[in-house]
């Protein structure tokens, strides 16, 4: 990289480690621009991620983010707006609304379950491979590492074979650098989907973690 103006252009996402390396040494802490507009802080050093995820002076809560999202995001982009159903998830709640949506979900996910999820992960894995026979140049991520871990989660989950793909569309724009509308559609199409799924279960419970709650 010539200049350290933003993370955010296509040879990031060609070769993201050779940015998080020269970033480390240059500026572990970076104050850049995402291409939506929002000034954000970018931290590449395992122990500085690390401390900040540990300090209790920090938030992971989207909600009460929302007030940082106006503040930086800069004139002429629209801020980001995400459901707020879909902001308050696990991965992005601070404690005590976080441990109480771990202890949902901490028996799912046991020594003993993931050990007897083996033999459908290796089937699947099994599957993929052999799709990918006899090809002279595959793209390992998308042909193959996403795709079993995607349908991994989902029979986890509890997602209808039928509805994955919708969802993985979802789930991309949502978690992409779009457009705020992009993102706030996508939110809102997984709130309602997981409200009806959720619904459903209720009437026919499954053994998979949505069954469960």
């Amino acid at each position: 990289m010539s200049s350290l103006e933003s993370p955010f252009q296509e040879q990031f996402t060609q070769d993201p480690y050779l940015l998080y390396s020269e970033l480390r040494q240059r500026e572990p802490v970076y104050r850049t621009i995402t291409p939506d507009g929002l000034r954000v802080w970018v931290v590449t050093c395992f122990e500085d991620v690390r401390s900040a995820l540990a300090n209790q002076g920090l938030s992971k809560n989207l909600i009460l983010a929302r007030n940082l999202f106006e503040r930086n995001t800069l004139p002429g982009f629209a801020c980001r707006n995400v459901n707020g159903a879909v902001a308050q998830h696990m991965l992005e709640s601070d404690p005590p609304n976080h441990t109480r949506l771990r202890k949902l979900v901490e028996n799912s996910f046991t020594a003993g379950r993931i050990s007897a999820l083996r033999p459908r992960m290796e089937q699947l894995s099994s599957g993929l491979l052999s799709s990918l026979a006899g090809e002279s140049e595959i793209d390992l991520v998308n042909q193959y590492g996403f795709p079993l871990a995607f349908t991994v989660i989902c029979e986890i989950l509890g997602l209808p074979e039928g509805d994955r793909d919708q969802f993985r569309l979802w789930i991309n724009d949502y978690s992409s650098t779009g457009s705020p509308e992009q993102v706030s559609t996508a939110s809102d199409a997984i709130a309602n989907y997981l409200t009806e799924l959720l619904a459903a279960k209720r009437i026919q419970p499954s053994q998979d973690v949505l069954g469960r709650l």
